[in-house]
């Protein structure tokens, strides 16, 4: 069966290319290992003796007359309730120029899809809920063919014209049916034609004087040979409650008016089995769930579990980003399912590729979120074009290993301030965190010793009803119920005759009443509309291990001190604390509440 790969985005760089890129690693990752900010507009060009010498000046805090650059991404936020497409001049004076001009970007895409898009109409813009600096994230409800509400779909737009989703929706399907990884429903990509596009198309077309067809301008002749094109934008699987950054966010705020801000913290059942779904989405990740042929004909989400017969994919988020919904199953019983979105930046890592290849994906990701693999000092150690990248046990080492840092990096700023967190499970996160890759550890050690200790571990106060009282305090209310849908309009056409056999000798069929209707809302290319999307297949894949295809390094041995047996805890460089994105799907409060009669351990 054909293995659905993907592509490498990155160009052949020439050598001068390669070599500028290089010094503006070195100074980039010198300075975030030192934690201090950098802006490459500060670097300077020096020339002695016709040769070129570059000098990048130290940026920090603490350096006069330099300024420090912004250390996060620009993300437009509506405040309080607004919403993008309501904003005015005057709600957005004494924001930077550059912020001013992206929501007036947003804005002109948002009228555009509240006039309507698609050619069958099965989908309308609800509002957005939050942008970037490349595109916006909105809403759209779901409806059949017969205007009957199905659902809400979440609806990535780019605006800019360096970035387009549509990669990214191409590598989100491949890990379609993977039960912790956000899915992609499958539309007719004519659905995300927007109306203003489809009839300038149309009226070009149409274009006639009274007494027959007349030239067509060029402007006209210059729509129709475009033809109308879809948006930049991909639909996917809307998780709608809340995420992470703001159970984090209340978990302070209780903390801080708590008489006893000790005893303020997420349970440990609940992180023992945040961190299972962690891990499953990364054994996602090394095997998608299509890549079996026993899964090509279920349409359920799959869980995750590693396979025996099958070698795992070196595919790297690169920004990796949880998401969570709910499931009714036996192993989140109590908690909603996370699930990884965002896969813009992931790639898969190709096997013996030149220095400038594993160069340029250290680039990829936030600050602050890039792995050991990509800020070491090893880097500055090798010639150029020394072939010796693809097999170092660090430097460029991208694997598997790579998502588990990532991982340790997610748990960790949800438990490792408070004492009160399973040892166990602490030097587990702190191990997925190791500097070395080959301290890390594997898939195929940690997935059944976390398994068992969400089915056996206990501990006081964390009862089945105390955790589903938990979730109740700290997922936010459920959305109101969806409006009812309207009226359909619906035509009549007397002469209408569904018999497509030309064959008047047959009498015997049955011919179609008088005002048999029609859809009104038929496509502009004269065909009978066709369901171009539908709810996403939410599932699970395969999972695999090993090292994730780590390249030599220090060895690990086992340690009866060891809380996962076939790894040893080491000491290593200290976490920080970073905060990820986590959804909740709508309705699972509601499933939860359903199950809280049930006993037995989850």
């Amino acid at each position: 069966m054909a293995v659905n790969r993907i592509q490498n985005q990155f160009p052949q760089l020439s050598f001068d290319d390669y070599v500028d890129l290089r010094w503006k690693n070195r100074d980039k990752f010198s300075h975030y290992r030192q934690s201090e900010p950098w802006d490459p507009r500060q670097r300077q060009v020096l020339r002695w003796g016709g040769s070129s010498n570059r000098i990048f000046p130290k940026v920090g805090p603490f350096k006069e007359n330099v300024k420090a650059p912004p250390t996060h991404r620009l993300l437009l936020r509506a405040k309080d309730n607004e919403k993008f497409e309501d904003l005015k001049d005057d709600d957005i004076t004494g924001r930077p120029e550059r912020e001013k001009n992206k929501i007036r970007a947003v804005q002109t895409v948002i009228t555009d899809l509240k006039q309507g898009f698609g050619v069958s109409k099965l989908y309308k813009f609800n509002k957005t809920i939050g942008a970037g600096g490349c595109g916006f994230v909105a809403l759209v409800d779901q409806f059949d063919l017969n205007n009957k509400y199905e659902g809400v779909l979440g609806m990535k737009v780019s605006t800019s014209s360096t970035y387009s989703v549509l990669h990214e929706g191409v590598i989100t399907s491949i890990f379609n049916k993977a039960q912790h990884i956000i899915q992609t429903p499958q539309y007719n990509p004519d659905e995300l034609i927007t109306l203003p596009e489809k009839e300038a198309y149309l009226a070009a077309l149409a274009a006639q004087t009274a007494g027959g067809a007349r030239p067509r301008t060029p402007a006209e002749l210059a729509i129709i040979n475009k033809k109308p094109e879809p948006m930049d934008a991909m639909l996917m699987e809307y998780v709608p409650n809340g995420d992470l950054a703001q159970i984090i966010k209340k978990l302070n705020r209780l903390k801080d008016k708590s008489r006893t801000p000790d005893k303020v913290y997420i349970p440990n059942r609940v992180l023992w089995r945040f961190f299972l779904c962690m891990i499953r989405l990364c054994i996602g990740m090394a095997y998608p769930p299509n890549d079996r042929p026993d899964n090509q004909l279920k349409n359920y989400p799959i869980m995750e579990t590693i396979p025996q017969d099958k070698l795992p994919r070196r595919i790297v988020h690169f920004d990796l980003d949880p998401k969570n919904t709910n499931k009714d199953d036996e192993e989140h019983r109590l908690n909603p399912v996370l699930k990884l979105a965002d896969f813009g930046l992931t790639q898969e890592i190709l096997p013996d590729q030149p220095d400038q290849y594993y160069e340029q994906l250290r680039n990829l990701g936030k600050t602050g979120f890039l792995a050991p693999e990509q800020f070491c000092a090893r880097w500055d150690t090798f010639a150029n074009n020394s072939d010796k990248i693809k097999t170092d046990f660090l430097a460029g080492n991208y694997g598997i290993h790579t998502n588990l840092w990532h991982v340790g990096l997610v748990s960790g700023a949800l438990c490792l301030r408070y004492d009160v967190i399973d040892s166990d499970l602490r030097k587990l996160i702190a191990g997925c965190q190791a500097y070395f890759p080959v301290d890390r550890p594997t898939l195929a050690e940690l997935e059944p010793y976390v398994l068992q200790a969400v089915q056996t571990r206990q501990y006081p106060g964390e009862t089945d009803q105390e955790i589903l009282d938990w979730f109740t305090k700290m997922l936010p209310p459920p959305p109101p119920p969806p409006p009812e849908p309207a009226r359909r309009n619906i035509t009549f056409d007397e002469n209408y005759d569904d018999d497509d056999d030309d064959d008047d000798d047959d009498n015997n069929k049955p011919k179609p009443k008088p005002g048999a209707w029609r859809d009104s809302r038929v496509t502009p290319y004269g065909t009978p509309p066709q369901r171009g999307g539908g709810g996403g297949n939410r599932g699970g894949g395969g999972g695999g291990s090993g090292r994730g295809g780590g390249r030599g390094g220090r060895g690990a041995t086992a340690s009866s001190q060891s809380p996962c047996p076939g790894w040893k805890y080491r000491r290593h460089h200290r976490p920080s604390l970073v905060v990820l994105h986590m959804l909740a799907e709508e309705g699972g409060l509601r499933r939860l509440r359903r199950l809280k009669g049930l006993g037995g351990h989850s």
